[in-house]
């Protein structure tokens, strides 16, 4: 598990600000499920712990947000993220599995688009560094 750890710690110091957006989503969806297992399973410390690690995710892609930039996209995305936030701590009240499905399954859409981003950029700066 630590070299786990160490791996993502590397990849989170050495990727660029679009794939970080990435990284995020993923532990958001990963804290996420782990969340809804631990509910599965009756272990409601991990439900705990698991979900505050996903909102703590999140709150970091809110705090994030670029405003003045972003516009309305950017605060779509603070509400979304919001929401999730809200719907994981409703999970985690009334220990409610389809909060967390419906919040995992919102992030596993959200990273596809934004990974899919994150390869554009890398695609189009790569293009830029060759001519």
């Amino acid at each position: 598990m630590q070299k786990m750890n160490q791996y993502r710690t590397y990849q989170a110091e050495t990727a660029g600000p679009e794939e970080r957006v990435v990284l995020l989503y993923d532990g958001a969806r990963r804290f996420t499920d782990q969340a809804l297992q631990g509910l599965h399973t009756a272990n409601y410390e991990a439900v705990g712990l698991y979900t505050g690690k996903a909102q703590r995710i999140l709150e970091e892609l809110l705090t994030s947000l670029n405003f003045e930039a972003g516009g309305e996209i950017a605060a779509n995305l603070a509400r979304l993220y919001d929401y999730w936030i809200w719907r994981l701590s409703q999970g985690l009240l009334h220990k409610e599995e389809a909060a967390f499905a419906e919040v995992s399954a919102a992030l596993l859409e959200m990273h596809a688009a934004w990974a899919e981003a994150a390869r554009k950029v890398r695609t189009d700066r790569g293009a830029r560094s060759v001519g």
